[in-house]
């Protein structure tokens, strides 16, 4: 196994190398760096490129490249480049804790396994809560153009899940008689996450803030994002019944407007709270830094997606419920057959996980491939490592015997490629035994080949008995002097001819 070990380790020589290239590229780079020792340093650097003539390709990634360089080939976005380096590092650190002996070759597989569901978790959330890592290059800087994850609240703020700013009181009676309410989801103008222009909210909005979309009681915590981000479902306190439009002169002035059922147990705290609470929305989106009304920060140009629209003691962006006091002669009805709205909670449920169930299938198909792909990886590399285990394991074993040199390789080629495999591992007790019964098997092939026939004289015919006791003595000498000739040793040649009376 010492062998074994020595074999991985020098596995790691070229990426320990590659991070030394990486390093030494760094240093030349400082212009404060002494001659004598800038002539070392580009020595063993040169030396480095030298042995590995594609070494120098794998430290570009040391920093961003200028207008000269070529852009990097390794991958298209900057999730997948942030993926691929993330598994790469740690399988190496992997690597290097099995040559060092820090860990054993079951821990190895199992550091291996939770390197590839890190790596498999560690894509699905940037799929899931930064999408637009995978639109920008691997150079382009973030600062440019970055992702927002909006939980807006008025009057300033941080982005996030500590909501706070102005409060925009909501109206006494805001649900009416079929439980359905009118609402206001955002309008234009500067929020806690940036400048939201008219034209983007009109653009994006009736896609990003659809039917079917979830209403929450209130913005999840910090913890309860990351312990739980598809939400509680006793929170889920309405649902929009239709996909948000935009009203240049509404209700409450410009914005984007919508129509959400409330479920029945949340309609009597709509209603008793309303003078303190509104709406905000949840949702993903890009920005650029620019300027309007007068004001520096991320100016919104792209909606992506939407999570949420949830009821908050601070309403977002100015978002808020708008009561539609009903005429005694005219009385508002909204019918479901006539408008598409729906009247009961179930049906709508439904629907809105239909679609978070298909853009998860989307969004997880190109992540299902590459998990696939590093599975097949890791698959190899656990059928080298069994195979080399059972080299080992079995020239062990038929060093022991004394077997001829040329029957040892043979049976040690043949036993190994054939040894069996529990749990992904080498099956040692069945491969004891396998061995055990091959070497039995050959020793009776060279009894046979010795072509020597049954000796007489060890029992039979009482006719032969007296005539053939003295072949019996000479057939076990000529069975000793055929089996040395076969490659036996002395000894090993008085157990075969024992063997074979």
């Amino acid at each position: 196994m010492k062998d074994f070990r020595l074999l991985l380790e020098a596995a790691t020589v070229k990426a320990r190398a590659q991070a030394a290239a990486k390093a030494l590229k760094l240093l030349l780079a400082d212009k404060a760096l002494p001659d004598d020792m800038r002539k070392s340093v580009e020595s063993l650097h040169s030396a480095l490129k030298k042995k590995w003539s594609d070494l120098e390709s794998g430290t570009e990634s040391a920093h961003p490249p200028d207008s000269q360089d070529k852009p990097m080939n390794e991958a298209s976005n900057m999730g997948d480049w942030a993926f691929a380096r993330m598994h790469t590092d740690m399988v190496m650190r992997v690597d290097d804790m099995l040559a060092s002996d820090r860990i054993n070759f079951d821990e190895y597989r199992a550091a291996l396994q939770a390197v590839e569901m890190a790596a498999g978790t560690f894509r699905a959330i940037l799929n899931t809560s930064a999408p637009s890592i995978f639109s920008r290059g691997p150079w382009d800087y973030a600062t440019e153009t970055s992702v927002i994850n909006q939980s807006e609240s008025v009057g300033g703020g941080q982005i996030g899940d500590d909501l706070v700013g102005d409060t925009v009181e909501l109206l006494e009676k805001a649900v009416r008689r079929d439980g359905t309410i009118p609402i206001k989801v955002i309008q234009p103008g500067w929020g806690s996450s940036g400048y939201y222009p008219a034209e983007v909210l009109e653009r994006d909005g009736p896609r990003v803030f659809a039917k079917g979309l979830h209403m929450y009681w209130d913005h999840p915590t910090q913890r309860e994002e990351a312990e739980r981000p598809e939400r509680e479902l006793d929170d889920l306190a309405a649902v929009l019944t239709s996909d948000a439009y935009w009203q240049e002169n509404g209700p409450k002035g410009p914005g984007l407007y919508a129509d959400a059922l409330v479920m029945e147990h949340y309609r009597n705290k709509v209603n008793d709270l309303a003078p303190h609470i509104g709406v905000s929305i949840r949702a993903f989106g890009t920005a650029k830094q620019g300027e309007a009304e007068g004001k520096q920060g991320p100016v919104v140009d792209a909606l992506t997606a939407g999570r949420s629209v949830d009821f908050v003691t601070a309403a977002g962006a100015g978002g808020e419920i708008i009561t539609m006091f009903e005429s005694a002669r005219k009385p508002r009805v909204v019918s479901a057959t006539s408008t598409g709205d729906v009247s009961i909670q179930k049906p709508l449920e439904e629907v809105a996980k239909m679609d978070q169930l298909q853009q998860l299938q989307e969004a997880n198909a190109t992540l299902q491939a590459q998990l696939d792909e590093a599975k097949n990886a890791n698959a190899r590399a656990q059928e080298a490592l069994v195979l080399r285990e059972a080299k080992d394991h079995v020239n062990a074993a038929l060093a022991k015997t004394d077997l001829p040199a040329i029957t040892r390789t043979r049976l040690a080629k043949n036993l190994a490629e054939a040894a069996p495999v529990k749990d992904g591992a080498l099956d040692k007790v069945a491969f004891e035994t396998q061995i055990t019964e091959a070497v039995k098997a050959e020793v009776q092939y060279l009894v046979e080949a010795a072509g020597l026939g049954r000796i007489r004289g060890m029992g039979g015919s009482n006719e032969d008995e007296a005539s053939d006791e003295i072949d019996a003595s000479e057939a076990e000498q000529s069975l000793l002097e055929s089996f040395q000739t076969l490659g036996l040793s002395e000894s090993g040649a008085k157990v075969a001819a024992a063997g074979r009376k």
